[in-house]
């Protein structure tokens, strides 16, 4: 039935009814109606695209998600994330159906239209208890004016949850503000922010050249500034470049961005990972955090940046309550709930952290993130061969003989098949060769690591922990 606010309990629980011959269950808002939890709770579905051309989806999502963010702004209204919502994109599905799975009562849909200098957007609000529409309205605006309708669409839902579906939207403040006058350089932007929410290293690419794109039309645009910095720590993080290239360019983006607004939470989160992974600063990285969590606290991408920072600095137990609160507002999120599974790994509760990856897997069976994580939990188990078949089922899923090798070269060696560990540490050879611009120094670690508890391979592996809890591991390999 979701997670709610119990009394005299600190954080929110899951609370389940059981399904059975005889017994009645409880309606999501008979549950709300003795729990503190928001009554007000909404998912914003993603805007459907009626224009002529489908390229122009990339629009459509846009609005949608500057609905989201409009929407978070607004006292005692709950919405869910971008991620959960948009897993139901393209699904032809009862909507009291989806209110169910999002624990949501209110469910915003509707569709774009865009043409020449021209946008159509139809909205409608809908109750999911019985599927009647509270409220639906068509807005013919020209594309100057789409920070405008925006607004308009978001302050009239703000209205109809807060004053029980009245007309009136007084006292509701302008939840929009245009983030730049040039609609071309928004354009951009919005295509920018279509390419980085896909989460490949290509599309990423994608989108760091529209965000410049945006900014040769607009120098001043913060957003498309914060985009870059977000997309260089995400190609520093996955080793896509050289760390040493990437989050300098993610300093300077992210600081610019700052400059410019200080008032945007993705900047910050952006600074926060390039102080935690190049300057190894926890100090600066609390700091960058709180000021993410401060303007925007509500937001999933911010809880997990959190999460990530105290599972760093070793606070896995406030970690796993971020995260928990996280999946309670993004119960969909493949990578919440890989998060979640990870950090309950981290303190040491790998049957736990088992149930949660495959959870998580159950959500999508090709979410390779989790299904690389069951393995490692595996390991952890001491179900190896078990393990041993998890990774080369990720292995399988990267589909590319270079990539996804190192789980299976550190369980061999683990195993003692010191033969196919190095096997995989000359394919990782091969590939630093093809790649020179990878970033592939943990994946050889990793290898060693499993190789040493068998054989004359020397790995120092340090773990030292400061006053504030700070856990560093640093590896160091030669052969003997």
């Amino acid at each position: 039935m979701g997670i709610h606010r119990l009394k005299n309990i600190e954080r929110p629980v899951s609370i389940y009814a059981v399904c059975n011959k005889g017994l009645a269950v409880p309606k999501l808002a008979d549950i709300q109606a003795q729990t503190g939890s928001p009554k007000r709770r909404i998912a914003v579905l993603p805007f459907v695209n009626m224009s002529i051309d489908p390229e122009n989806e990339y629009f459509s999502d846009g609005i949608t998600e500057e609905i989201i963010n409009a929407l978070t702004r607004v006292e005692d209204i709950e919405i869910t994330s971008r991620t959960s919502a948009f897993a139901f994109k393209g699904l032809n599905m009862d909507i009291r159906q989806i209110g169910e799975e999002l624990s949501v009562r209110y469910i915003l849909e509707g569709s774009v239209r865009k043409a020449a200098n021209r946008v159509r957007i139809t909205a409608q609000l809908i109750d999911t208890e019985d599927g009647f529409h509270i409220w639906s309205e068509v807005f013919d605006r020209y594309l100057e004016d789409i920070f405008k309708v925006q607004d308009e669409i978001s302050r009239k839902i703000a209205a109809k949850l807060k004053d029980d579906f009245s007309d009136a939207d007084v006292g509701i403040q302008h939840l929009i503000e245009p983030s730049t006058d040039n609609v071309r350089a928004y354009n951009k932007f919005l295509k920018g922010n279509y390419y980085l929410q896909k989460w490949t290293p290509e599309s990423v690419l994608k989108a760091i050249r529209q965000y410049e794109k945006a900014i040769a039309l607009c120098p001043d645009y913060a957003e498309a500034y914060a985009g870059i910095a977000n997309c260089y720590t995400y190609l520093g993080a996955i080793g896509r470049l050289p760390p040493q290239k990437a989050y300098p360019k993610a300093e300077a983006a992210a600081l610019k961005s700052i400059q410019i607004n200080d008032m945007l939470a993705d900047s910050h989160v952006a600074l926060t990972f390039v102080r935690l992974f190049h300057y190894w600063d926890f100090k600066g990285a609390r700091q960058s955090i709180r000021r993410a969590k401060a303007i925007s606290g509500s937001s999933s991408m911010v809880s997990r940046a959190y999460a990530l920072y105290l599972k760093i600095v070793g606070k896995n137990r406030a970690a796993i309550r971020e995260l928990e609160e996280a999946l309670s507002k993004d119960p969909l999120s493949l990578t919440i709930n890989s998060d979640l599974a990870r950090a309950y790994l981290n303190r040491g509760q790998p049957e736990e952290a088992l149930k949660q990856y495959r959870k998580t897997i159950d959500l999508d069976e090709n979410f390779r993130s989790a299904i690389e994580g069951q393995g490692w939990t595996l390991v952890a188990l001491g179900k190896y061969e078990e393990a041993l078949k998890t990774f080369r089922q990720y292995h399988q899923a990267v589909g590319h003989e270079l990539q996804g090798i190192t789980p299976l070269g550190y369980l061999h060696g683990l195993m003692g098949d010191r033969k196919q560990a190095l096997h995989y540490l000359s394919l990782i050879k091969k590939r630093e060769q093809q790649e020179p611009e990878l970033s592939l120094a943990m994946d050889y670690a990793v290898i060693f690591l499993g190789v040493c508890r068998t054989k004359r391979i020397c790995v120092f592996y340090i773990s030292f922990w400061g006053r504030c809890g700070k856990n560093i591991f640093c590896f160091w390999h030669s052969m003997l």
